[in-house]
């Protein structure tokens, strides 16, 4: 009977770092195809603005995994740097976006922060 819990336990840490391992992006983000669906329905894009966001969003991806392998001793230069990227990123989806949906991207911006300043300070309840 041991042998069989250890067995699943070796199947469940080996598919936990096979996942983690696929998704560079870290379990539970979505992908840029997933971030510019739900802008989609957010701000009712077209199908060329959510195409157009989705390249916005893959390239930015890959820039963020850029500056995590390059910065991966110095935290402090790497959120200064991904901080930056991030605003250059948000300016070029709000230079495609028309007039009308520029401020309730803004909102949907601020309500995401509130959600992650929530996220941070649960954590640091738990620790």
């Amino acid at each position: 009977m041991k042998n069989v819990y250890f067995c699943l336990l070796i199947a469940v840490i080996s598919l936990s770092a096979i996942y983690c391992s696929e998704n560079r992006n870290f379990p539970g983000r979505m992908s840029p195809e997933e971030r510019a669906l739900q802008l989609k329905e957010v701000l009712d894009l077209t199908d060329e603005q959510t195409k157009e966001v989705e390249q916005i969003y893959t390239e930015s991806q890959k820039k963020m995994a850029e500056l995590r392998d390059q910065y991966e001793g110095d935290r402090s230069q790497m959120r200064e740097l991904m901080m930056a990227h991030r605003d250059e990123t948000n300016k070029k989806i709000e230079e495609i976006l028309y007039e009308d949906q520029i401020p309730v991207y803004r909102e949907y911006l601020e309500e995401r922060r509130e959600f992650r300043r929530g996220q941070r300070e649960q954590r640091r309840r738990q620790d």
